[in-house]
C-alpha cells in the first residue's frame, strides 16, 4: 500500500510537468489497461 501511494505521488509530481491535454490522454491509456 505504501508502494502504492509513493508511486502515485511520484506520477503525479510527473504528470504535473506534461500539458494537460497529454495528461488526460495517457490516464485514458492506463484506464483501457486497467
Amino acid at each position: 500500500m505504501a508502494y502504492q501511494l509513493t508511486f502515485s505521488d511520484k506520477a503525479l509530481k510527473s504528470l504535473k510537468k506534461i500539458p494537460k491535454v497529454d495528461t488526460e490522454r495517457i490516464i485514458n491509456a492506463l484506464e483501457e489497461l486497467a
